[in-house]
């Protein structure tokens, strides 16, 4: 994935994913993943922050708007918690769950 940038909008990319009970996001590793095999694979499970992230990588937020939105959730400055949701960002990128600036594809 490009590097994220301030005006970065990532969206969710196309990629198996779930929610837990509790709302928890968990994504499969494995490539593949058939619901009528009796295979084990591993995931992945957000913890509640990364879920918010998450759900805030909805093609419309920018990733400014995501530090500031989970810095007021959580009562943090935000140029404490930047580099932790800047990386959060581009590793869900760079494993294939986001995208950025889809509409520049259009």
């Amino acid at each position: 994935m490009q590097k994220v940038l301030p005006d970065s909008k990532p969206r969710r990319a196309l990629r198996p994913w779930s929610k837990t009970e509790d709302g928890a996001v968990i994504f499969a590793l494995a490539p593949t993943v058939r619901a009528l095999d009796n295979q084990t694979f591993e995931c992945c499970r957000l913890n509640n922050t990364g879920t918010e992230i998450w759900r805030l990588c909805d093609g419309k937020h920018s990733v400014a708007d995501i530090v500031r939105l989970i810095a007021d959730r959580y009562g943090q400055d935000q140029t404490r918690i930047q580099a932790g949701i800047y990386a959060i960002i581009q590793h869900l990128g760079d494993q294939g769950y986001l995208e950025v600036d889809y509409e520049s594809f259009f």
